[in-house]
């Protein structure tokens, strides 16, 4: 069978996604407690490899297995042998030929920013702490130039290895929350480069700033010229909201 896992986690422990050896990986400890369940060597895979310190509300990850233990049972079962920091939502069989990362149509980030003096206890590894007031109409305008399809090599950190640089951003939007003093970036595409968001984030959060000029986004899409974002924004603050199939 072919198990799709929606999956939930708290990034801060974790050295990422990925398996690293001698490290507290996401995948790492989701293929132990699998492989509690089933009695096999299982391969997990994943929508996406988020970073160290990166979160998900909606992580898509997929394994097969010989088991024929109903789907929707392997999300209680598993989540008995994981720590608190990361949870299986829901499973459902899924067909042979779905993987969670090839066949997915589009990906949903969010990155959240929090305007105060003082950072909440509670929130330091959920948000990145800004003291200054940001301009949030500059943000919004600047972040409008990033919709449509470009090529976004100018907002790839190096070490990436893809083959093209070219994706369709279908909605960039900033939120706004009073109570909470909470700034959300939101962007969501059919796929992302690597610290893709967090440049993106980093980006707009200088401009709402004063000290990148509110041109900066759309230039940088038009150019592909990396120097004009040099910032990338710590990974506290992003979250995988949803995958889209």
């Amino acid at each position: 069978m072919n198990i799709r896992l929606l999956l939930e986690y708290d990034g801060s422990k974790f050295c990422g996604w990925q398996v690293q050896l001698g490290q507290r990986s996401i995948q790492g400890v989701l293929q132990s407690a699998i492989g509690r369940i089933t009695g096999e060597d299982i391969k997990l895979h994943g929508s996406g490899r988020t970073d160290a310190g990166v979160h998900a509300l909606g992580q898509v990850a997929n394994f097969l297995t010989e088991v024929t233990m109903p789907a929707d049972r392997f999300a209680p079962a598993v989540n008995r042998f994981l720590p608190s920091d990361v949870r299986v939502l829901r499973s459902d069989l899924v067909p042979d030929d779905f993987h969670a990362r090839y066949s997915a149509v589009a990906k949903t980030y969010v990155y959240k920013v929090i305007q105060a003096e003082v950072t909440p206890p509670l929130q330091r590894d959920r948000v990145w702490a800004i003291r200054q007031q940001l301009d949030l109409t500059l943000m919004r305008d600047a972040m409008s130039s990033l919709q449509g399809t470009h090529d976004f090599r100018a907002f790839c950190a190096s070490g990436s290895s893809v083959g093209s640089t070219v994706r369709t951003i279908t909605h960039a939007e900033l939120d706004f929350d009073p109570v909470s003093s909470i700034v959300t970036i939101k962007v969501r595409a059919d796929g992302f480069l690597y610290n893709m968001v967090r440049i993106i984030a980093a980006s707009a959060v200088r401009i709402g700033m004063g000290k990148l000029s509110p041109n900066t986004l759309a230039e940088a899409v038009a150019t592909g010229q990396r120097r004009l974002l040099p910032f990338t924004a710590p990974p506290q603050g992003l979250y995988l909201l949803a995958v889209e199939y």
